[in-house]
């Protein structure tokens, strides 16, 4: 907001300057006057005038370039170091060779595309699957028509290493969302990914852990997709209206080698891939759990406090479900008697509660989903809720007004049989 107030306020300086000479002649010498009323579109003269006679001058302007006739601009103050991160991995990476793999698919051409194709501008070659002819190349883009699911599609020829921070960055270009597509990395180059990849379909954004998790909705706005590796699983980053949001956490694939991956659209609208990228992300994404606000491992007890963001996806292991009583955690609280409970009973259903003043009412259940050393996950983004046992979306609910700025929590155990292992947040 800095940034963009002291803008503005340079913007406006130039605006008073201007106005004032209008609004109080009085000010200024007649002998040196302009004549009335004042009309200037041009300040290519630039600062330094006082006397108000060269209709492309002014007196004193900050941070505006007016070089070009007709034109006043404000100068770039951007002090952030790399904002381009889809173009610019340099600000992530101690290398200058930032990529593993990097096509722009410059060059256009037309069906059917040569396998192996020779990245542009490199380094990798990628393998294609295209046996009806639907993959091109125009306007810097690789085409992707209708056809049927993993087909047409392309992998990495080389594979690469599972290492921590490894990521795949697909960029795209989407007229619809009454579309299927795959981005991220796949267990091997032959049909649907086998795991690791983004699935957007029709509207929906799921995760492929090598089965199907729905964890969002998906626009014609968003258009870019990270997979990144963890040695376990992937985390996965989409970009929707200029905004990075965290989609998942998975930790089920362990599978190495692994190869970067595009494919679809399984007999539904096709899309364009702007750009497909492997490069090694730096630190937090280096560690497993870097980007997590807080980890509490191991063995939990009753009570136990853990600090979490606004918008969070927050989980934890029910070791054991309870034979009486209830494992619950408290989420966006506010105070002990307003905040956001999911809870787990002896029957092994998962619920969702808003807590407001003390009064508890239930706002989403799944019955009897939870067992022994189940993963539960709940993603809190804005004002929708969703809960998740075992990678399986349990319930949603979507108007979670409340609490929605608060980022304590804490977790309860009460009963008999009950444990829980391992709260990230």
């Amino acid at each position: 907001m800095k940034k963009i107030a002291r803008k503005l306020i340079s913007s406006l300086c130039i605006t008073l300057l201007l106005v004032q000479s209008l609004a109080t002649p009085f000010l200024v010498s007649p002998v040196y006057a302009a004549t009335s009323p004042w009309t200037q579109t041009d300040w290519s003269g630039g600062s330094g005038q006082t006397s108000w006679s060269d209709n492309t001058k002014f007196d004193s302007s900050s941070s505006v370039t007016t070089s070009t006739a007709g034109q006043a601009t404000l100068t770039n103050t951007e002090e952030f170091t790399n904002t381009g991160f889809e173009t610019d991995m340099s600000g992530w990476t101690a290398s200058t060779a930032n990529f593993l793999l990097q096509d722009e698919f410059t060059t256009t051409a037309s069906a059917p595309l040569t396998s192996p194709r020779t990245a542009e501008p490199g380094p990798g070659t990628l393998t294609i699957t295209d046996t009806t002819n639907k993959l091109s190349i125009l306007n810097s883009k690789a085409v992707f028509n209708l056809n049927t699911f993993g087909d047409p599609a392309l992998w990495s020829t080389t594979s690469f290493t599972r290492t921590a921070g490894r990521a795949s960055i697909s960029k795209v270009v989407l007229s619809t969302t009454d579309m299927r597509g795959q981005y991220g990395f796949d267990t091997n180059q032959s049909g649907g990914s086998g795991g690791g990849a983004y699935l957007l379909d029709n509207a929906t954004i799921s995760i492929l852990s090598p089965s199907q998790i729905n964890v969002g909705l998906f626009t014609t706005q968003s258009d870019a997709f990270l997979s990144i590796a963890r040695t376990s699983g992937y985390i996965y980053i989409s970009r929707t209206n200029g905004v990075w949001s965290l989609d998942w956490v998975d930790k089920a694939i362990t599978t190495t080698p692994i190869y970067a991956y595009v494919s679809g659209p399984n007999f539904r609208s096709g899309f364009s891939l702007d750009f497909l990228r492997v490069t090694d992300l730096p630190a937090p994404f280096t560690d497993d759990y870097g980007i997590a606000t807080q980890r509490l491992a191991g063995a939990r007890s009753n009570g136990d406090t853990f600090t979490h963001e606004a918008n969070a996806v927050i989980e934890f292991t029910a070791t054991a479900v309870p034979t009486g009583g209830v494992l619950w955690m408290e989420f966006r609280k506010q105070s002990n008697g307003n905040n956001w409970v999911t809870s787990i009973n002896a029957a092994r259903d998962l619920t969702l509660f808003e807590n407001v003043n003390g009064t508890l009412t239930q706002r989403g259940s799944a019955a009897a989903v939870v067992q022994n050393g189940h993963r539960v996950v709940v993603v809190a983004d804005g004002t929708t809720i969703r809960g998740y046992s075992n990678n399986v979306l349990r319930w949603t609910y979507s108007s979670a007004s409340n609490f929605s700025t608060s980022t304590e929590g804490t977790m309860g155990i009460t009963g008999t049989g009950g444990a829980v292992s391992d709260i990230v947040t």
